[in-house]
């Protein structure tokens, strides 16, 4: 399969955002509004023919995949970065789960059998802002992040609405990060 570093990955690899927001962020949910991120994306930002079949590709999707095995490949494609101290966060990406790791230990997966969040605190992910690479490496922290009542609810939001921009048209922004702020709690 692929494999991704942080250069691979700038936001001019727009197929690739995409796809993986919708993966990760699809049953994100904004209590307020009733409205999940999945359907934001839906109406606002349907994904292309093109897009979908990149990403079937990159995870290896097939249409006996759930039955022959479970939605696992044997070689999954995957990302990997170096984060401080020299520790090594990869994300293997299959047709049936996300599976996060640091140093090799799981720290997470976003499947629908088994998700499973690792409490990394929303500023230790929110500390790559502004470094090189940084943006896309915070964005796929983000997942496995969580949210402390000093963080600060409405200053996160704000941030992720404006990174978003990046990926998305402006207008979708504000509801999805709300969507997602409320899924990091």
């Amino acid at each position: 399969m692929t494999n991704l570093g942080i250069d691979d990955i700038g936001f001019e690899n727009r197929r690739f955002w995409r796809c993986f927001f919708r993966a990760e962020w699809g049953s994100a949910y904004d209590e307020e509004t009733d409205v999940s991120a999945a359907e934001l994306m839906d109406e606002q930002c349907p994904l292309s023919e093109d897009e979908l079949n990149w990403w079937y590709a990159f995870i290896g999707y097939s249409k006996d995949i759930f039955t022959s095995s479970d939605g696992y490949v044997p070689n999954p494609s995957t990302f990997q970065a170096e984060l401080e101290g020299g520790r090594i966060f990869r994300i293997e990406f299959y047709p049936g789960d996300t599976a996060y790791y640091i140093d090799g230990q799981e720290i997470g997966c976003t499947g629908p059998h088994d998700r499973k969040i690792s409490p990394i605190p929303y500023h230790e992910a929110e500390k790559w802002l502004g470094r090189e690479q940084g943006e896309p490496l915070f964005f796929l922290l983000l997942p496995m992040a969580r949210l402390a009542d000093h963080d600060g609810d409405a200053a996160a939001e704000t941030t992720i609405a404006s990174l978003l921009t990046k990926i998305f048209d402006p207008d979708i922004c504000a509801d999805l990060a709300k969507c997602m702020t409320g899924s990091l709690k």
